[in-house]
């Protein structure tokens, strides 16, 4: 933060025959979605409403935030689900640099709701050289809570890399790269995923956007995984939005030395199933449905 402060002044006074003043827009933001998830673990809803109030300005934007979770799923690592409602509070940070250069963090705390605890840590470095954007993030999550009298702590660790193309104003073509590495400390390993994901954005006006893509991979339990997404974006006045994603993604285990087929592949072992996966689905090919549905309004 201090050296995103430095910059900014730095930036400034670069600047400071350009603009006497920086204009700031305060704003204030209330948003709600809800995620369907299905096919890893048992099927379920949630809910998430935020309200959000802060600043914007040439160089940097800042904002709070506070938000509340409905029947979010928590787990053991070892088949046993509860679902939970709770509130985090959060603040968030862009810093806006030599104008092709952009820098944001988030952190996020829930502590003491319902018996459970979460803190996130979040940051991104984007360079934008119009045509071409290069752009790479890291997250970090750690999670506390109690399942059947058990203390179970887990954490994520997620960092990705994107190039995007901007052929026109209205279509732009990306490839990306992500790992995602979780940890249970009621287990003795770490699960990971590693993805490629290619795609486009399609914006046939200034209200509209479309996303898709497909992606492949692979997991710590040698699963390949394929994947295909789409989303949709709609503006209203440019201050209501709209918004639709859906994800699928197939997991399909290691062929056996024995047989050759699909089906009861060995991995890496029993210390490498997913964390998040029903019990009756190990060792077997299985498929994953993600559906959110949102909007958000400025004022």
């Amino acid at each position: 933060m201090f050296l995103i402060i430095f910059l900014y002044h730095a930036v400034y006074a670069e600047n400071v025959q350009k603009t006497k003043e920086s204009p700031i827009d305060f704003f204030g933001s209330l948003a709600a979605k809800g995620v369907y998830s299905s096919g890893i673990s048992d099927a379920y809803t949630y809910n998430r409403t935020d309200a959000a109030g802060g600043f914007k300005s040439v160089y940097i934007d800042l904002s709070v935030y506070i938000r509340r979770y409905s029947n979010y799923q928590t787990t053991d690592g070892n088949g046993v689900y509860e679902y939970r409602s709770f509130y985090e509070g959060g603040l968030s940070m862009e810093a806006h640099l030599f104008r092709i250069i952009n820098l944001s963090g988030e952190y996020s705390r829930a502590d003491g709701f319902n018996d459970l605890k979460r803190y996130t840590y979040y940051g991104a470095v984007e360079l934008d050289f119009t045509r071409v954007v290069l752009s790479a993030d890291y997250s970090h999550e750690d999670f506390e809570y109690r399942i059947s009298s058990n203390n179970v702590k887990a954490g994520k660790q997620d960092f990705s890399f994107i190039i995007e193309y901007n052929f026109t104003d209205y279509f732009s073509a990306d490839i990306s790269y992500k790992h995602d590495n979780t940890y249970f400390n009621t287990l003795s390993y770490d699960y990971y995923k590693d993805i490629i994901r290619t795609g486009a954005t399609i914006m046939p006006s200034n209200y509209l956007f479309i996303i898709g893509g497909c992606s492949t991979g692979k997991d710590s339990e040698d699963y390949f995984i394929y994947g295909a997404d789409l989303g949709t974006t709609l503006l209203f006045f440019s201050r209501f939005k709209l918004f639709f994603f859906y994800s699928f993604n197939y997991y399909d285990p290691p062929q056996t030395e024995s047989s050759g087929s699909s089906g009861g592949g060995s991995g890496h072992g029993p210390g490498s199933v997913n964390p998040y996966l029903s019990s009756d689905k190990t060792d077997e090919s299985y498929s994953s449905h993600i559906l959110t549905l949102g909007m958000s309004v400025v004022f």
